[in-house]
This record gives structure tokens, C-alpha cells and sequence, in this order.
């Protein structure tokens, strides 16, 4: 349970890191992407949280289908472990159709109170389902994981989305 509280309290750092450096871009940019085909800020915020929101219904056990279950435990080496261990998405990772965000108009202190909500939710069922000695949970994408392991690429997919936001 500690190593879950650990990693926890990282992705509570993660996610006010990313509060503090969305709030810091001004309002002109908040709906502008950042390059040509790239995400605006917005959009980025947008992103992380369909990413925890999803995160929790997973850990609740509401996810959907996702990859056919013989090739989750390739991807869970190829790429899964490689993140949890580099600390880093695979330059060019495209997000699934399901995680990507719509075009978004909503002001930062929306998307921003959407964020820290889902990632809230996140943290209390991870807690929950940790905290019941149930410590394997079933992954769309990546089958059977920890749930301490969710909780940390989460934090690092938070934290690879906030240096997008300049």
C-alpha cells in the first residue's frame, strides 16, 4: 500500500505541475494549437482528462473491449514496461480515437476543474481497489496490470502532455 500512496502522491505532483503551467497560458493561446495538426492547449487538458476518466472506469472494471486479449501481453512489453521504465512515451505515440479530444472552446478554468475532478476519481479508485489487496486489474490494451502501475503511467502520461503546454 505504500508504494501505491508513493505513486499516488506523484500523480497529484504531475497533475499540479500541469494545473500550474495551463493556468500560465493566456487566454489567446488557451484554444490555438501549437503547430499545424498539433493540439491546443485545450485539447491537451481535454486529452488527460479522457485519460483518467477512462483510468477509473477501467480500474472499476468498465472498460471496454479493447485489443483482442492474445496481443495485450506483447503490447504490455513493447510498450507498457518500456514506458514505466524509461519514464517516456515513444516518440510519434498516437492516441486511440477514443482519447482523442474534440475541438474544445471551453475556457481553462473548465477544462482545468474537469481535469482535476477526473484525476480525483482516479486516485480514490485506485486507492479502493489497492487498498482491497485486489492489485491486478484488467487493462483493454494492456491485460492484467497493477494497479500501482496504472497510477504511474498516468502520472507520466500527465507529465508528458504538460511540456506541451510551453
Amino acid at each position: 500500500m505504500a508504494e501505491l500512496e508513493t505513486e499516488i502522491a506523484e500523480g497529484r505532483k504531475a497533475i499540479s505541475d500541469f494545473v500550474a503551467r495551463a493556468r500560465s497560458v493566456g487566454p489567446e493561446r488557451w484554444n490555438a494549437p501549437r503547430a499545424p495538426g498539433k493540439w491546443s492547449p485545450a485539447q491537451v487538458c481535454d486529452h488527460v482528462s479522457l485519460a483518467f476518466e477512462a483510468g477509473r472506469k477501467t480500474l472499476c472494471g468498465e472498460c471496454g473491449s479493447g485489443m483482442p486479449r492474445w496481443i495485450r501481453p506483447l503490447l504490455r512489453v513493447l510498450f507498457l514496461n518500456r514506458v514505466l521504465k524509461t519514464g517516456r512515451f515513444p516518440k510519434g505515440s498516437k492516441a486511440p480515437p477514443e482519447f482523442q479530444p474534440p475541438a474544445s472552446t471551453a475556457p481553462a478554468a473548465e477544462n482545468l476543474k474537469r481535469l482535476e475532478k477526473a484525476a480525483a476519481d482516479f486516485d480514490a479508485e485506485a486507492r479502493r481497489r489497492g487498498g482491497e489487496g485486489d492489485v491486478l486489474i484488467e487493462h483493454p490494451v494492456f491485460g492484467r496490470i497493477k494497479v500501482v502501475d496504472y497510477v504511474r503511467l498516468n502520472s507520466l502520461h500527465t507529465i508528458h502532455h504538460a511540456a506541451q503546454l510551453g
